[in-house]
C-alpha cells in the first residue's frame, strides 16, 4: 500500500471476555471445546442444544482477524469465561474513513439475530434496545 496507508497504521489488539456462573467445565473437557462436532458432555448437549460448531467457527473468525479465542473455567459448577481477541488498525488522527464516520454517527448500526427460540429472540431484542438503527430478529421458527 501507499506510504501512510492502513498497512503502516499501528495495530491494537482488542480483547473481549464473557463470564458466566453456569455449569462450568472440567480441565480435561476444556480441550474438547474448539474441536468440530465435539461436545463436552452428551447430557449437556441434550439439555442445552448445540452442534459443536459455534466455538470452532468463532475461533476461526478471531484467528482470521489476527486474534485468538480461548476458554477458562475453575471447574464444574463454577462457571466459565470465554475470551477472544482481534487485531484492528488505528488510523492516524485526522484521517477519516467510511467506517469511522458510521461509528461516529451510529446511523448504520444494526443487529441481525438468527435464533429458533422466541425467548432468545426477545432477550436479544431487549439487549439491543440501546442500539440505534434496525434490528431484525430473523427468527427461524420456534
Amino acid at each position: 500500500s501507499a506510504a501512510g496507508g492502513p498497512d503502516d497504521w499501528p495495530t491494537l489488539l482488542l480483547r473481549f471476555s464473557v463470564k458466566d456462573t453456569g455449569i462450568g467445565i472440567s480441565e480435561p473437557d476444556l480441550g474438547k471445546l474448539f474441536k468440530s462436532f465435539s461436545q463436552v458432555d452428551a447430557s449437556v448437549t441434550r439439555s442445552y442444544g448445540g452442534s459443536g460448531l459455534g466455538l470452532v467457527i468463532s475461533q476461526r473468525l478471531a484467528e482470521a482477524m489476527g486474534g485468538r479465542m480461548w476458554a477458562e473455567s475453575a471447574g464444574p459448577g463454577k462457571g466459565s469465561t470465554f475470551s477472544w481477541s482481534v487485531a484492528v488498525k488505528i488510523p492516524p488522527k485526522g484521517r477519516s474513513s467510511t467506517a469511522n464516520s458510521a461509528v461516529k454517527s451510529r446511523r448504520s448500526t444494526g443487529l441481525l439475530s438468527a435464533s429458533s427460540s422466541k425467548q432468545q429472540q426477545r432477550a436479544q431484542q431487549h439487549a439491543a434496545a440501546g442500539f440505534s438503527g434496525s434490528n431484525d430478529s430473523g427468527g427461524l421458527g420456534g
